[in-house]
């Protein structure tokens, strides 16, 4: 515990350094308010303040899922490790972040109850911004992350359409899971289709279930 309460300054610290260089972008203003608090703890209204201009942000993050893919498959092609596309690919997705995000839904279903009706109409203006932002993204995780959150945060049609998008990306996983592409003999051919998959992989997907071509 001491550990963490003195890496939580630093943590804050460093991001606030990187949200500065993209103003734009809610990703880094997000890290920078959850670190360190704790996921039932409900948000006070100097957070919910925070939250709300972190929602009118203009942009998710701060740049493609694409960059971090090809710069970790290029490092780790260098140091010869075999199978370097999945494991990039691995590597680009924990960099998202998607435990920010989680820890928010979980922090305002704790902070739901003790919130008036025009207040949780507000808290869920904010989180349908940012969700919204999120299913713009071309990685599955953000644009499906939101979903999670939808059945106590969300309502009526948003809450349906945010069904939806899970419904669609859940079986697009499972038909591309019957393609095996990790059991394909042609390497070269794997690592082609993992780049097609970084440029887009919600655009990938739905390719596996006949609505477009691969990206």
């Amino acid at each position: 515990m001491t550990v963490r309460k003195e890496a939580v300054p630093v943590l804050r610290q460093r991001f606030t350094q990187l949200a500065g260089s993209y103003p734009q972008a809610m990703r880094l203003r997000l890290f920078h308010l959850l670190a360190g608090t704790e996921r039932d703890e409900s948000l006070d209204p100097q957070e919910l303040d925070q939250l709300e201009a972190i929602s009118v942000l203009p942009t998710w993050k701060e740049d493609s899922f694409t960059r971090p893919f090809l710069e970790s498959r290029r490092g780790l092609k260098e140091m010869a490790v075999p199978g370097s596309g999945g494991a990039a690919f691995a590597i680009a997705e924990r960099a998202l972040g998607h435990r920010g995000v989680s820890l928010l839904l979980r922090r305002a279903a704790a902070t739901r109850e003790r919130l008036s009706e025009d207040e949780r109409r507000r808290m869920g203006r904010m989180l349908w911004r940012i969700g919204s932002q999120l299913t713009e993204q071309s990685s599955l995780l953000e644009h499906t992350m939101v979903a999670s959150g939808a059945g106590s945060l969300l309502h009526g049609r948003n809450q349906r359409e945010a069904f939806a998008r899970e419904d669609e990306m859940h079986a697009a996983v499972m038909t591309s899971l019957r393609a095996a592409l990790d059991r394909w003999p042609l390497r070269s051919l794997s690592e082609q289709l993992l780049e097609s998959r970084a440029r887009s992989e919600v655009t990938w997907l739905r390719a596996f279930v006949g609505k477009g071509a691969l990206p």
